[in-house]
């Protein structure tokens, strides 16, 4: 799977090379809608030299939700939520 992103470096007055990346979001398709209130850019193989090589306004129409159905949602434990978590069980499906 593959997000639109945004990366860019640059050089301030005084100081290092900063690097910066965002990944671009939008409203949720049917899947996400009852969990969150965005997504991210989902870019199917096809579109992708359009997101890193197009013109910038047709870039931007890829700026949409996945289609419905792209996506499956399942419960998991809410240890998921803290970053000190970090084991293969987090991803184990409960009831």
């Amino acid at each position: 799977m593959a997000m639109a992103g945004l990366y860019e470096w640059w050089r301030p007055t005084e100081g290092d090379v900063v690097q910066s990346f965002t990944i671009v979001t939008t409203e949720p398709n049917a899947d996400v809608a009852p969990l969150h209130n965005r997504i991210p850019v989902i870019l199917a193989p096809d579109t992708w030299d359009t997101w890193l090589t197009g013109e910038p306004a047709e870039a931007a129409t890829l700026i949409a939700p996945a289609p419905d159905g792209t996506l499956r949602t399942r419960p998991v434990e809410r240890r998921v939520g803290h970053v000190a978590n970090d084991d293969a069980s987090l991803i184990a499906e409960t009831a």
